[in-house]
């Protein structure tokens, strides 16, 4: 209580649930308009929040874009948080084949087309997509590389940078496909097929410490 006897009121609800409700509905506005298109006044409308009040929470537009694809990447993590063994083949396989179907996700693959076309024409946009995004993203599956190569599974090197490689197969083939709208809706074969190839590729060129990569 304070010192006129009467308990000082809790923490508003409504305030709390603010940054959600305005990161839920920025999303919604990157995805149907754009980055570039989608002003900080469009946002505070439709979250019923002010300016000053995004401005406290992000630091502003880009600070909303920063959030959002940490939060998209923070998914992929989450999917990919399987027990991945010993073995660097089938445990690739796994982590693979769960970050692979969440990215062709269909608002997944939206995004992803929006971000790519708002980023190439504001690069500072693109570096913080990439810190935010794919950077954390292959960090994880860094880490998974050190644990194997610290059971003698995989070769000593620049684990990010493996991994960066192994993200970068997983973009090729059925998902470049279904980003450019060549191909809508991929079966579970065929996304199979694209982790094992990616998986074999990279093993080969990336794993040759042991027979597990002939897994």
């Amino acid at each position: 209580m304070n010192a006129t006897g009467h308990r000082p009121p809790g923490p508003d609800p409504a305030a709390a649930a603010a940054p959600e409700r305005v990161l839920r509905v920025a999303e919604s506005l990157f995805l149907e308009r754009g980055y570039s298109a989608t002003t900080i006044r469009d946002i505070a409308a439709a979250s019923k929040v002010s300016n000053a009040t995004i401005v406290k929470y992000f630091g502003g537009k880009p600070g909303l874009f920063v959030a959002m694809v940490t939060e998209v990447t923070a998914r992929l993590i989450s999917a990919s948080a399987i027990e991945c063994g010993d073995r660097p083949a089938p445990g690739l396989t796994l982590w693979g084949g769960a970050v692979l179907r969440l990215l062709l996700e269909p608002q997944l693959v939206m995004a992803a087309r929006q971000l790519y076309s708002d980023v190439a024409m504001q690069p500072g946009l693109g570096q913080a997509y990439v810190a935010a995004g794919p950077g954390r993203l292959a960090a994880s599956l860094a880490r998974q590389l050190q644990h194997w190569a610290q059971i003698g599974q995989f070769p000593d090197q620049d684990f990010y940078a493996a991994a960066q490689w192994f993200l970068h197969l997983l973009g090729g083939g059925v998902y470049q496909r279904v980003l450019i709208g060549v191909e809508t809706a991929p079966t579970d074969a065929a996304i199979d097929a694209a982790v094992a190839e990616a998986t074999r590729i990279f093993l080969a060129a990336f794993g040759q410490t042991g027979a597990d990569h002939k897994a």
